[in-house]
């Protein structure tokens, strides 16, 4: 996608230094999202009691826990979640089993930090 020539002054993160960019067209904006609501993330998709077991499989059959991930992500946060191939996906609290997340994949890797969507940093409830 070819990038904009002109944003406008009032985005909250305009500063002079956009212009140079502005001027080489090396600046998107088409990734950029009104609200929450329109970020893609995968729903939770397992249960505490059940992350609890595959944990407990794990020790009983230890090359399990190459295959295992697990995630617990918090109200107003996501998770980031990379595969193998350079792609990613972002883990979140939506769906019935919100925030609580399994894959039994061993290219995937998840990272350790949850990344606040509230604007203030403030934790969810």
């Amino acid at each position: 996608m070819e990038g904009i020539s002109v944003v406008p002054t009032d985005y909250e993160w305009y500063t002079p230094s956009y212009e140079k960019l502005l001027t080489h067209k090396l600046l998107r904006t088409d990734w950029r999202v009104q609200s929450i609501d329109e970020l893609q993330f995968r729903d939770g998709n397992a249960t505490p009691g059940a992350n609890m077991l595959r944990k407990m499989l794990c020790m009983v059959f230890p090359p399990a826990a190459c295959f295992l991930n697990t995630a617990l992500v918090p109200t107003g946060s996501v998770r980031m979640m990379e595969d193998c191939s350079g792609g990613f996906d972002f883990l979140g609290w939506r769906g019935s089993k919100q925030g609580v997340h399994a894959y039994w994949d061993m290219f995937y890797r998840i990272s350790p930090k949850n990344h606040s969507l509230l604007a203030d940093g403030k934790k969810g409830g």
